[in-house]
């Protein structure tokens, strides 16, 4: 995934709610993703030389993991904000709107949205999401549907997911947006299928966490990605251990130069 990643303002426009049904369903349950949002709160052990080269070993495969899926919702988001080709599943008397987060009524939708396929194939799967709407507050925090056989082109051939997917909006003390935390839970197929379970936060400075647990401790990576992230330079990043933030470089995937600490230690990467 080449350029810079923004997902603040495109999710605001992802929902069409539709008018009323007769016999409204009970209103569905969102996941519960304060454990997970928590976790990324839970760092444990001191890192060291030892600790970042346990970090190094898993960094790259799983970044290139991470990135598939946030190619996955920053391409689903942008067409579904598009407002093409969508079916709604009308909910407890809720007018149409453009507006995500202005309602006059409580209810909840369902979207479903067909994905961006690959060139040549007819089928293209379908991204199914389930939000919750308050008169008072807007759009729910969280929004969770699933990843039904979506297809869609990557850098190097198709992919198709198939899985749970959840997201929770991050919000600072006046209650605006400023990022948001994605979970996926499910299969991801290129030439062969694998399973996944994967997390991450993007902040609105796009700034990307990751929660990572090794032998050594529970650490938190933090990528900044307002350049390319496949560039040959070195990205800033931040490892978050139990006291505090280091400061170090990522090129190519792998942890390197030197990392500073927030005591003024430091230790070099070769």
């Amino acid at each position: 995934m080449r350029g810079r990643l923004s997902l603040i303002s495109p999710l605001l426009g992802l929902v069409v709610i539709c008018a009323c049904q007769p016999e409204p369903e009970p209103t569905p349950t969102p996941p519960d993703m304060r454990p997970l949002l928590a976790a990324y709160e839970a760092q444990e052990g001191h890192l060291d030389q030892a600790a970042a080269l346990q970090i190094a070993e898993g960094l790259g495969g799983h970044l290139t993991t991470i990135f598939e899926v946030m190619r996955l919702f920053t391409e689903l988001i942008a067409a579904l904000s598009a407002g093409e080709e969508d079916t709604q599943q009308q909910s407890q008397g809720l007018a149409t709107r453009r507006s995500a987060l202005s309602f006059a009524a409580d209810g909840w939708g369902r979207l479903t949205r067909r994905c961006p396929g690959v060139p040549g194939e007819a089928a293209r799967g379908a991204l199914k999401v389930t939000a919750i709407f308050d008169a008072q507050v807007g759009l729910g925090e969280t929004l969770w549907g699933e990843s039904e056989a979506c297809r869609f082109e990557g850098d190097d051939g198709p992919r198709q997911f198939d899985g749970r997917i959840a997201l929770r909006m991050l919000k600072d003390d006046a209650g605006i947006v400023n990022g948001y935390l994605f979970e996926f839970s499910g299969a991801i197929t290129t030439n062969t299928t694998t399973q996944h379970q994967i997390d991450f936060q993007l902040l609105e400075n796009n700034i990307l966490l990751l929660r990572q647990e090794v032998e050594r401790g529970k650490f938190l990576i933090g990528l900044d990605l307002s350049g390319d992230p496949f560039s040959t330079s070195t990205l800033p990043l931040f490892i978050r251990d139990s006291g505090g933030d280091w400061r170090c470089g990522l090129d190519q995937s792998m942890i390197s130069g030197t990392c500073d600490g927030p005591n003024g230690e430091s230790f070099s990467w070769p």
